[in-house]
Parts: structure tokens; sequence; C-alpha cells
């Protein structure tokens, strides 16, 4: 079966779409042939390429070169957030490679996620309750088949660790405190209430700080707002894993108990979040198809 994309009701094979894609005339980082479709959670954009029912290697290389920036697609005036490819580990059991924005390895990606398993739902005809693998995450995923509202549940953080960072604002240096933790992918979240120009001035020094080796997501966190500075990606509207790590570090800092709701405001929306007594953390929210 032919590598399928999103489009208008219309299945095209792997040659057209890696054509279309690397070659398609751009003007200003506008594509304009604009019936690609792509899907969205809480205002993040994906584009996914379907490669559930064929080996996907030997295209890779040509999909991971337009995750980079300057010759990324835009769709509809907006970037995309991240590319993902959906392969099949077994029947029923499908895998995610993510590429970020700067062409790195996106890790674990939720908000991503969510969009495969809508996909996954409505185009390949899925049972409610399945798993999604990206790298070594296991996603528990339930997604009805009449509705847009997508469960996910993935393992709770054990433990978190204060760091303190050095920052240098151009005229002197001063130190950010915040608490790390790794969900699946590395998080920074900083207790404060900062707002999102902060951000933008510092989140890009922070997520390369020598205390982050394999560079860190930076989440600033404040009476329930997030605001979120994405490693490899930069600012973007909401991060699930991000969702999830605050989480977890509201419960181990006894802040929240067992089954309670904590509902997460980020700029692209809202995600409810709690820890259940598996100690897992649970988080819903909507995808949809554009």
């Amino acid at each position: 079966m032919p590598l399928k994309a999103v489009y208008r009701g219309v299945t095209k094979g792997p040659l057209f779409l890696l054509r279309y894609f690397t070659k398609a005339k751009c003007y200003g980082g506008q594509v304009q042939d604009k019936k690609t479709m792509k899907y969205e959670s809480l205002k993040n954009n994906f584009l996914i390429f379907d490669f559930y029912d064929q080996p996907y290697e030997k295209s890779i290389q040509k999909i991971k070169k337009l995750s980079l920036e300057e010759k990324k697609p835009k769709f509809y005036g907006q970037k995309t957030d991240g590319i993902l490819i959906i392969y099949k580990i077994d029947e029923n059991k499908p895998g995610i490679k993510m590429f970020n924005s700067d062409g790195s390895d996106g890790g674990l990606c939720l908000n991503g996620a969510r969009c495969v398993a809508y996909h996954l739902k409505d185009f390949h005809k899925f049972p409610e309750i399945f798993k999604i693998f990206m790298g070594k995450n296991a996603i528990e995923t339930i997604a009805p088949a009449d509705s847009d509202l997508i469960t996910q549940k993935i393992p709770a953080a054990k433990s978190f660790k204060q760091i303190s960072v050095e920052i240098n604002d151009g005229e002197k240096n001063f130190l950010i405190t915040g608490d790390f933790v790794d969900i699946g992918n590395p998080h920074f979240i900083i207790f404060e209430n900062k707002n999102i120009d902060w951000l933008e001035k510092y989140g890009k020094k922070i997520e390369n700080h020598k205390n982050f080796p394999n560079k860190t997501n930076v989440e600033i966190f404040w009476n329930n707002s997030m605001l979120v500075h994405e490693r490899g990606c930069g600012i973007t509207k909401a991060c699930s894993s991000g969702a999830a790590a605050v989480t977890s570090v509201l419960f181990l800092k006894n802040m929240i108990e067992y089954d309670q709701d904590v509902t997460i405001s980020m700029p692209g929306g809202e995600v409810t979040t709690l820890v259940d007594r598996k100690n897992m953390v649970v988080l819903k929210a909507r995808a949809k198809k554009v």
C-alpha cells in the first residue's frame, strides 16, 4: 500500500509526496499549493507521514530535511511545530519518529502523539484503546471513535532535582532556580511569575546551558498557567509533556493528591491532568485535522 498523506480525500504515493514537499516553489516560506492538510493539538501544528503499511527507512533523510526551519513548508501561514513519521512495530502497535524544527530528534511529544492517535483511529480504524511508542516511551492512549478528546497515560516522574543555572543578561550574571525532571524527555520548570518576553530572551540560553548536556525544555508555571520554550523548537503555544512534567513535580511536592484534576492553561489551550493510583500521569486534550 502506498504512503498515505493527509490530503483532502486523495491518497498520494511516496515519490509524489517527497517531490512535492522538497521541490515545491516557495515565496517567503509559503508553499503555493495549500491543499496539504496538517493536524493540530493545542495549536501545535504537525505534518504527518504515514508509513504504517510500508518501510520508511529509505525516505527518512529526505523527510528530516523538511524539518529544517528554512526549508520546512508552511501551512495556512503557520509553521509546523514538528514532522512525524508513523511506522508499524506490530499489528495495532504504532511507532512515531519526530523531527523538531531544527532537525533534531523530538523524543517524546504528547501533542504530536495525540494527533497521531486521532489519525490512526480515523484513518486506520484503530480500536479505542492502544499504545503508541516514541523511542523508549509507551503512551497508553484512549481515542473514542466519536470524539476528538484523546486521553493519554505515561509514567509519572519518580523524582526531581532543584537546579540553579547561571545566565548572563549582557551586563551581569544571575541565577535562575528551577526543578529539573525527566518524563521521557528533560524539563526545567521555573515556578515564578515570568512573562513571554522573559522566556523569549532567556529560554534558549537555559535550553543550551552546560548543566543540561542533552539540552532541556523550559517551562514557566504560575497559577496554573504555563509558558513553554521547547528543546529544538523555541517558543511554542503548548507542550503536553511539559504539562506531565509539571504535574509530576506538583505531586512529588505534595501540592496535589492522587486523582486530583489539574487544568493547565497555555497559549494554545488547556490540558487536564492528574496522577492516578498506578502513578501514571493522565492527560486529556483535543486534536483535529485542519
